[in-house]
């Protein structure tokens, strides 16, 4: 039986849950599970925990995480991102200075109230329920940190960005109150996941590519050993 993390990029249109499932049927593994969720509209790093390694998968639930994404002005869904029902249209006049200067605000420790679609439990049930049966309940705003919230470049309404942040942070919902601070909306369009820890994409395999010959190969697959190794330098940079 084998024991470890594979640093799987993972594919649009999946959730974090599905690639789980399909990665235990597919090895036929009697553990699995992911350090940290990823939507549906998101690609990139997602650490899946085998077998013994699930027992550590809190420490990935725990790191620091980075991100490159586009955000859409101008228009404002109820999951904050493409995939949403669009609840409003705005014009959009201003300037990349001006967006610049918003996303400037947002940098530091920051409070920010989680959305509804989420998995954020209320009463017992997951917000993402209440939000489907169209009822907006009250959400405590959770204190997180924005390390770096850089502009990339503006393509029409189209923003590119790359963020730095702590567990807890919904990057939805950082662009969305970008929006908010514009008096123009945003949703997110694209998200990659670049950074989980010290996991990066660049050492990620995809899920098509993944079969039993390269499972275990490097640089995707880290042992149990080397996750912990990583985790103790990574506590005593902090």
């Amino acid at each position: 039986m084998i024991h470890g993390v594979l640093v799987l990029d993972k594919p649009k249109g999946m959730t974090s849950a599905q690639v789980v499932e399909k990665i235990k049927r597919k090895f036929n593994f009697q553990k699995v599970g992911h350090g940290g969720t990823l939507d549906p509209l998101a690609t990139g790093v997602l650490p899946i925990c085998i077998n013994q390694a699930t027992k550590i998968s809190s420490w990935f639930l725990g790191a620091d995480k980075v991100y490159e994404g586009v955000f859409l002005l101008g228009v404002e869904t109820d999951t904050q991102d493409i995939l949403g029902k669009v609840i409003a249209t705005h014009p959009v006049r201003v300037t990349e200075q001006e967006i610049q200067a918003a996303m400037e605000k947002f940098k530091g420790a920051i409070q920010q109230i989680p959305p509804m679609y989420s998995a954020i439990k209320k009463g017992g049930k997951p917000l993402y329920r209440y939000a489907r049966a169209n009822q907006e309940v009250e959400r405590l705003p959770r204190q997180i940190h924005i390390f770096d919230f850089q502009f990339l470049g503006k393509s029409g309404h189209e923003v590119q960005f790359r963020v730095h942040c702590s567990k807890g942070t919904y990057v939805r919902t950082l662009c969305a109150d970008v929006g908010t601070e514009l008096k123009s909306g945003a949703c997110v369009k694209e998200l990659k996941r670049v950074r989980t820890g010290n996991c990066e994409l660049q050492h990620a395999i995809g899920l098509e590519a993944l079969n039993s010959q390269n499972l275990t190969g490097t640089p995707h697959w880290k042992t149990i050993a080397e996750i912990r190794s990583l985790c103790y330098k990574a506590d005593n940079l902090k």
